[in-house]
């Protein structure tokens, strides 16, 4: 059983509970009081502090991992607390202000052998899933583009810090860097961004944040050489016809992603193995993160090389 530190907001890891077989959820760490207090009522007898600094001074001894989600600006410091202290990561994206700091993390998690995990939940979302495991079959042949909508309505990110999952995707869907990268928009609320990969291929990706409240949208299409997998959120949503006007009721997964993301960076630690998010996942993400911004700077495309 791996012992793990909740470190900042909680509350979705914490309904988690029941449902690891694997994980238990023994520290936590919020510099919001009331928050910590809460979250400590829920989950019982554990080690509580209101930094990740303060629990390893005094309850070190009580967990061997920890799951960061603590505010952007602390990620980083939080990390590198952890590693230092031989505790597994697991971090919310982003972590870091830039690929030098994030490289910073990276070395200083290999250096006390501890995993270094991105909790890129997008990856775990089942629909995702599916069209993965479908490129992995070899049923769709070699991806030639794809397309990402998505429409973040309730995001406190900025566009630039929200559309970096989907970043991630589509370079996990292509497996390696795009050689151009092209963005339109602004950082703070809307962003186009076309990346350009080898052999022609092509990922264009649409991100907003600053649509009315209460219209969230995702969408995502892979359309390779012999075939095309589509993934949506339209699951959530069912008409319901009972006389008069139909009315739309929105379910949900629920928080199934996260299980998976949870249990594949336990299972890493167990086998002693790579994440399946790693260091270099996120060095790819990062570097393509700066070439928007400096296409949005300069109104350019920009070339990776």
């Amino acid at each position: 059983m791996l012992r793990a530190a909740l470190i900042g907001a909680a509350d979705d890891y914490i309904a988690l509970a029941p449902r690891l077989p694997h994980l238990a959820w023994t520290a936590l760490a919020d510099t919001d009081a009331a928050r910590a207090s809460a979250a400590s009522q829920q989950l019982g007898s554990v080690a509580t502090a209101a930094s990740l600094s303060e629990l390893l001074q005094n309850h070190a001894d009580s967990f061997d991992a920890v799951v960061i989600n603590s505010d952007a600006d602390n990620r980083a410091t939080d990390c590198l607390l952890a590693a230092k202290a031989s505790k597994h990561v697991l971090v919310k994206p982003p972590f870091a202000n830039s690929l030098d700091e994030a490289n910073e993390v990276a070395d200083c998690c290999e250096a006390n052998g501890v995993k270094l995990m991105l909790a890129q939940e997008a990856r775990f979302l089942p629909s995702i899933q599916s069209v993965r495991q479908s490129h992995e079959a070899g049923q769709l042949g070699e991806p030639g583009a794809v397309r990402i909508h998505r429409w973040d309505t309730d995001s406190t990110d900025t566009a630039a810090a929200g559309v970096l999952q989907d970043i991630d995707l589509a370079l996990w869907m292509f497996g390696q860097l795009p050689t151009s990268v092209y963005a339109v928009g602004q950082a703070d609320g809307y962003l186009q961004i076309h990346l350009g990969f080898a052999n022609d291929g092509m990922a264009l990706i649409d991100y907003s944040n600053n649509l009315p409240s209460g219209g969230d949208y995702f969408s995502l299409t892979l359309i390779g050489s012999t075939g095309a997998a589509y993934a949506d959120d339209h699951h959530n949503m069912n008409l319901v016809y009972a006389g008069g006007d139909p009315s739309a009721i929105r379910t949900s997964l629920g928080k199934v992603h996260l299980l998976a993301m949870l249990e594949e960076f336990t299972t890493s630690i167990t086998e002693s193995r790579g994440p399946s998010v790693g260091a270099a996942a996120n060095s790819m993400t990062l570097k393509v993160s700066a070439a928007v911004t400096e296409s949005l700077s300069q109104r350019a495309a920009i070339a990776l090389t």
